[in-house]
């Protein structure tokens, strides 16, 4: 629960400052410099969604800006490209050349099928051993905690707004 965020953060931060009477769950949005940036409302049932995905995305951006600023260069950017092809390729090649020889003694057809299914096998995991060489720590929980975001209803709020749900 994310009921006052102090500490100086560079993203920014939020507060949450109160519940209205529509049952929403009002939090104030604090820039980077400390200022405050506005006011949004989260529905109830949505909250606990709305503050664990604002925590991943805060715990996994310094990271993922960290990463990015070593990785930058375009010789670093040449290097995970080619390793990334070569993940693949190496993959690819040992899915076709497994099944081979295994059935060594097995007919054409069953040597041909097995070598595509080895072959997409192969494809489908350097695809992955490559995903996960080249992408920057926490991008998945990232992409989670923004996706989760985007799926529930959030509302900017005006001031005036809040001010009639804190005196009722």
């Amino acid at each position: 629960m994310v009921n006052a965020v102090s500490g100086a953060n560079p993203y920014g931060n939020i507060q949450r400052l109160s519940q209205g009477s529509d049952g929403r769950v009002v939090y104030r949005v604090i820039d980077s410099e400390g200022k405050e940036a506005g006011k949004m409302s989260v529905a109830k049932e949505d909250v606990d969604t709305f503050e664990k995905s604002y925590i991943d995305i805060m715990s996994t951006a310094p990271k993922i800006h960290d990463y990015v600023a070593k990785n930058s260069k375009p010789e670093d950017l040449k290097r995970r490209k080619n390793l990334s092809r070569l993940a693949i390729g190496a993959c690819g090649c040992i899915g076709a050349a497994a099944p081979l020889l295994m059935m060594r003694k097995a007919g054409t057809t069953k040597k041909v099928l097995s070598s595509v299914a080895g072959i997409v096998a192969g494809l489908l995991t350097g695809f992955g051993i490559s995903l996960s060489l080249t992408t920057p720590p926490g991008a998945f929980k990232f992409a989670k905690a923004t996706r989760n975001l985007s799926k529930i209803d959030i509302q900017p709020v005006e001031d005036s707004t809040i001010l009639q749900a804190t005196r009722m």
